[in-house]
C-alpha cells in the first residue's frame, strides 16, 4: 500500500502476520504469564517459549517485552 504525503508516495507498514502459536504466546505474555507458566500451559519447554518470544520481538521490530506488550 502506498500513501501520498506532501506529493510523495510512502509505504505504509502493515502488521506482519503471526502464526497461531505466536498469537497464543503473545496473548499469554500480554496477560502477564511467565515463560515457565506459558510452557506448562502449552506443554512446551521454557526454551521453546523463549524462542517464540525472540521471534515475535524480531518480527514486530521491538527491543523489549514492554514494547511487545504495547503491540
Amino acid at each position: 500500500m502506498s500513501r501520498i504525503v506532501k506529493g510523495k508516495a510512502t509505504k505504509q507498514r502493515s502488521a506482519p502476520a503471526l502464526t497461531p502459536r505466536q498469537q497464543q504466546i503473545l496473548t499469554l505474555i500480554t496477560e502477564g504469564y511467565t515463560s515457565r507458566e506459558i510452557g506448562k500451559q502449552l506443554k512446551i519447554s521454557v526454551q521453546t517459549v523463549e524462542v517464540h518470544r525472540f521471534n515475535l520481538m524480531r518480527r514486530l521490530e521491538v527491543r523489549n517485552v514492554a514494547q511487545l506488550i504495547r503491540q
